[in-house]
């Protein structure tokens, strides 16, 4: 459609149309690759079947207490867990008043005061110099 126009025009007949033509970019599509898959060993046996939640019952012995003894023992889980959270959250805001460690480095060196010290008058002859 484009072409027909541009060919009716006197003026752009012997031009060149590429200015008013789209251009396309060109895409290739990305190939997959397959992967390879190794072969399981084949076993004539099926998996051992999973044990059902009565059955995981049966085996703790869970099964056969009583509705009081499951609910005391849910209770007592449940206390369990709240203390061990409790500590976790008291040492948490315990570190917060715990004072920081000071550091050396940047600190102004102390003045030695000993043997090795210099006498006034020989700090006054070691600047005029």
């Amino acid at each position: 459609m484009i072409k027909r126009e541009l060919a009716k025009d006197e003026k752009l007949k012997n031009e060149s149309w590429d200015r008013f033509l789209p251009s396309f970019r060109k895409r290739h599509a990305k190939r997959v690759k397959k992967k390879i898959e190794k072969k399981k060993e084949y076993t004539p046996f099926p998996p051992a079947q999973t044990p059902r939640k009565i059955d995981l019952l049966i085996e703790s012995g869970e099964y056969f207490l009583s509705e009081k003894e499951k609910k005391s023992s849910a209770i007592a889980k449940k206390k369990e867990m709240q203390s061990i959270q409790t500590s976790k959250k008291q040492l948490e805001r315990s570190k917060s008043f715990i004072a920081p460690k000071e550091s050396t480095v940047g600190a102004a060196p102390r003045p030695c005061v000993g043997k090795d010290s210099l006498s006034l008058a020989d700090l006054k002859k070691k600047f005029s110099v």
